[in-house]
């Protein structure tokens, strides 16, 4: 059995949902595998994507201004080279492209891909002891080298442990990054004032608990256009919203979700089925899922409520998967076989098993 590492879905323009998976399977099996809907609620299998080989601990997918898909596979190793494709102008996917790494010794984590709204790919990477870095391709589709971002402040020791990416209101990008030294664990943020923009100076949006290392950071756009931010820390989920769209340096203060469970580990964020915004997280063990979702009209937020997992194991590496029929959609890796599940949900229902995809298995 092959491991899978990491799972992305995007919609094509012809709003078929894909999945993309990276497997440490090491040379010379496939690194990233492939699914695609054949008919709405149908896949195809898992099969090989292209011939990149290796081992890739993340695969990122993003949809181009023009409906086409691109992928970025990242490289378990610092100094190897990243995978990039992208869809033909007939849905097929190209070969890959090997894109040199940042001048970095240190190993990258949450890589991102996005798309600026000129239609050019943008890439941003965490690297623990230097960064961020971010790289971009030129009007002509081509890469650039990678540029590191100016760092936080917290001195010689800082180390980057999470980022991400969203886009703000003014159509350039935010990063959000999460950071530890020796004054302790703080999240931070910096945006562009308009796309390919200059970049504001970091704010700081909190401190945390010095002994808790927040999770991966989850950033979600509101119906009204503000960012929301989300991190869990220990047995509560960490909230903060823009208070203003338009402006990335004002935020409404933090509120704090305990959680009557053991310690969270992973959370995901999105819309329901008439656009109130649904929080999804699971704990250190992967089981249960616990849910908390605003009040209609976004007056306030329920408390959690707890459903079963109906993966049937322990889940982890959580992302909410786009959707056309206004269904929660939720990805999923099992931390025992590497099964890959989609989970579903409507209204107050408990999350179903919509489907699965077993691990891949070395030929022969």
């Amino acid at each position: 059995m092959i491991g899978i590492t990491s799972t992305a879905t995007c919609l094509d323009r012809d709003s078929r949902r894909h999945l993309f998976a990276t497997a440490d399977a090491g040379e010379p099996l496939p690194a990233v595998w492939h699914s695609a809907e054949t008919r709405p609620g149908e896949w195809s299998g898992l099969a090989p994507l292209g011939r990149l080989r290796g081992n890739y601990l993340q695969v990122c997918a993003d949809q181009a201004g023009d409906g086409r898909i691109a992928v970025l596979a990242l490289p378990a190793s610092p100094g190897e080279k990243f995978g990039y494709l992208s869809q033909r102008p007939d849905g097929s996917f190209g070969g890959w492209e090997r894109l040199d790494a940042p001048p970095s010794t240190s190993h990258g984590h949450s890589l991102v891909l996005v798309h600026s709204p000129g239609g050019r790919a943008e890439a941003f990477l965490g690297t623990y002891d230097d960064g961020p870095w971010h790289c971009r391709q030129d009007p002509a589709g081509r890469w650039g080298a990678w540029t590191p971002l100016r760092r936080p402040p917290g001195g010689a020791d800082l180390a980057i442990e999470g980022l991400t990416v969203a886009r703000t209101a003014a159509g350039g990008f935010a990063v959000f990054v999460a950071t530890a030294s020796g004054t302790g664990r703080e999240l931070w943020s910096t945006g562009q004032d308009g796309p390919g923009g200059t970049w504001s100076e970091w704010l700081s949006l909190g401190r945390y608990p010095s002994d808790l290392t927040p999770s991966t950071i989850v950033v979600h756009h509101h119906v009204s256009g503000r960012l929301q931010v989300l991190v869990t820390a220990g047995r509560e989920v960490r909230y903060r919203a823009q208070a203003d769209r338009d402006d990335l340096r004002s935020w409404l203060p933090w509120q704090f979700w305990p959680i009557p469970s053991d310690e969270l580990r992973e959370l995901v964020a999105a819309f329901d089925e008439i656009g109130d915004t649904v929080v999804v997280a699971t704990t250190v063990d992967g089981e249960p899922l616990w849910q908390k979702q605003e009040t209609p009209l976004g007056s306030g937020w329920q408390h959690w409520a707890r459903y079963p997992n109906p993966a049937g194991e322990p889940i982890h590496a959580l992302h909410a998967g786009l959707t056309t029929d206004r269904r929660l959609r939720l990805f999923a890796i099992g931390r025992k076989t590497s099964t890959v599940y989609e989970l579903s949900k409507a209204g107050a229902a408990p999350w179903h098993l919509q489907h699965q995809w077993p691990a891949p298995k070395p030929a022969g």
